[in-house]
């Protein structure tokens, strides 16, 4: 029999997986106690040759601790997530490194596993300044948009990380390329937003509802079919905000489309 309570949030529900492992459903430890002795592995009687993990010698993952299999187990998980979003190899490292450092705090404990696990993706793309919105980290997985925001503070919150804000013009080059549009296009939408900024349209507005409004005007003015739908899909935000901040925009700069 494996315990009936994890040892690290004192939880009962305790369910056994296919690999025969006791997993917490609550915090999500692996609780080794019904896994195979791991003196059957003794120097000259295993069958396991040692390999490397996290610099540490082992003789087979049964020997690593529960943490350290979670922490492997999670190392695996961001470097799937890091690929599907094309970040370099220092970010995955950077995201791995936030999410030990939680773990190490017990931030993980009682907590959407999960939900912490993209936060670090994206707070490691916030500190290393590479603009990635809530909408393309969660697009991968069943994490919503709140959950994402409500780990990130508490990231932030216990860890002392530091909220950097992004520039919208961060985010053009990408959305203009993922949305076939020409690099005049490009040019169009950094002259709209230069002449925007500092005035009751930039300030306090969300910066990706801007970003889609002038890449909606820029197109228009390039001639270049764009449907507001294709820049609500790629950018996340609504039609109706777009075509709000749109005749915004295109009534305070007297632009002629």
């Amino acid at each position: 029999m494996y315990e009936t309570k994890c040892p690290e949030c004192g939880s009962e529900n305790i369910e056994q997986s296919y690999l025969g492992e006791c997993v917490c459903k609550v915090c999500g430890l692996i609780i080794e106690d019904n896994l195979p002795d791991a003196s059957v592995y003794r120097e000259g009687t295993s069958k396991t040759k040692p390999k490397p993990i996290n610099s540490k010698i082992v003789k087979s993952v049964w020997l690593l601790s529960s943490k350290e299999k979670n922490l492997e187990r999670t190392r695996n998980k961001i470097t799937i997530l890091a690929e599907r979003l094309n970040l370099p190899k220092f970010v995955k490292e950077e995201a791995y490194r936030i999410y030990e450092l939680a773990v190490n705090k017990d931030l993980c404990v009682g907590r959407d596993g999960e939900s912490i696990l993209h936060a670090c993706i994206y707070a490691a793309c916030s500190q290393n300044n590479i603009p990635k919105t809530i909408t393309e980290i969660t697009e991968y997985s069943l994490v919503s948009k709140r959950k994402l925001i409500k780990a990130y503070s508490l990231l932030q919150k216990n860890l002392g990380m530091k909220a950097k804000v992004h520039d919208v013009s961060d985010f053009l080059p990408r959305f203009t390329s993922n949305l076939g549009l020409s690099h005049d296009c490009l040019t169009k939408t950094v002259e709209i937003l230069d002449k925007i900024k500092g005035t009751a349209l930039y300030s306090g507005k969300n910066p990706k509802s801007i970003a889609a409004a002038v890449i909606y005007i820029a197109a228009n003015m390039n001639k270049e079919k764009l449907s507001q739908r294709a820049v609500a899909n790629e950018i996340g935000v609504m039609e109706v905000t777009i075509r709000k901040r749109y005749r915004e925009i295109v009534k305070s700069l007297s632009i002629s489309l």
